[in-house]
């Protein structure tokens, strides 16, 4: 597991995680299928509405609402309806789906086939009954794009304030504070200022962030990692660590659990849901962003599936005659 791997055990995963090649959300759901329908052999696309917003490029950060079928029995294996939004890198999802997006504009309304060849090829993804022979169909709506500062105006605390943090700049640090520490908001204090320049939007910056229990005081996790400044799938609790802030500075952050991980909290790091955490992020350098893998091209798909959009319930698709 990549040290990046590692700090994002902690991040909440906003999409569900099929589209990332992991386990499936569970979702079944009938769509309508004819028996004779022949499925794509290519990676196709339709564009039911152009958009009329940014237009997403490769790499980008990108909200969408989606639905995904399997041709092979028409059930929804995965969607985002009736849940909330998700939020992904064009390069972080299946080549198909990514393939999809970027190109389009926010705004744009789209439904893709995709081969397994372009999903998640000969093993396919047996958790979500997906065969490695199975062809998959996504209805996805763009939201949004780009990259978003949602901390950059963090601001100081008697909490964040109250927090003793040792050790050396760039290792495992040691923060001591008054115990139970009980959060109701986010705060940030700069505890030690660099003398780089200040993060901006885009930039990619490897750090290391030290999380306590505020409750307990315990050490949760130390990992290296590298973020981007501004990424949407990053939470703004872990933004407000490296937003605007100088490089080769260690900046503390304290803020209630439940923000982060809801009401259950996150049992297996030993986080109720009325804990607090403590943050220490020590922002290392900035480097040079990794090129995006190139993606699939897509080509038309004349005889696509009809989508019914139904609001802000889930699409009803049909699956065409052969």
């Amino acid at each position: 597991m990549s040290r990046t791997a590692r700090l994002r055990l902690l991040v909440p995963i906003a999409v569900c995680s099929l589209l990332l090649g992991l386990a499936a959300c569970g979702d079944k759901k009938d769509t309508v299928k004819d028996s004779g329908a022949k499925a794509p052999t290519e990676l196709v696309l339709k564009v039911l509405k152009e958009g009329t917003g940014a237009v997403v490029q490769s790499g980008d950060s990108v909200t969408v609402d989606y639905q995904g079928t399997n041709w092979t029995n028409g059930e929804v294996f995965d969607q985002s309806y009736g849940k909330q939004p998700a939020t992904f890198t064009t390069d972080g999802v299946v080549p198909g789906f990514g393939a999809a997006l970027v190109g389009q504009k926010v705004g744009a309304q789209v439904v893709v086939g995709i081969p397994p060849e372009f999903g998640y090829g000969a093993a396919g993804q047996p958790s979500a009954g997906i065969a490695g022979t199975d062809t998959l169909v996504f209805v996805i709506e763009i939201k949004a794009t780009g990259l978003e500062i949602k901390q950059c105006d963090a601001k100081p605390g008697a909490l964040s304030n109250s927090v003793t943090v040792a050790g050396a700049f760039g290792k495992k640090a040691t923060a001591t504070f008054a115990k139970p520490l009980k959060a109701t908001t986010l705060q940030r204090t700069v505890v030690k200022t660099g003398s780089g320049a200040k993060t901006k939007a885009g930039d990619n910056v490897n750090l290391l962030i030290t999380i306590f229990n505020g409750r307990t005081g315990k050490l949760i996790d130390s990992s290296p990692g590298t973020l981007k400044v501004g990424d949407q799938n990053v939470p703004e609790q872990f933004q407000a660590g490296l937003s605007c802030i100088k490089v080769g500075s260690r900046v503390v952050t304290t803020f209630p659990a439940k923000a982060m991980f809801g009401a259950a909290g996150n049992p297996s790091a030993g986080i109720k849901a009325n804990d607090s955490l403590v943050l220490v992020t020590d922002l290392i350098k900035t480097v040079a962003p990794v090129a995006p893998a190139a993606l699939p091209a897509t080509k038309a798909w004349d005889d696509a599936p009809t989508v019914t959009f139904n609001g802000t319930a889930a699409p009803t698709l049909t699956l065409p005659k052969s």
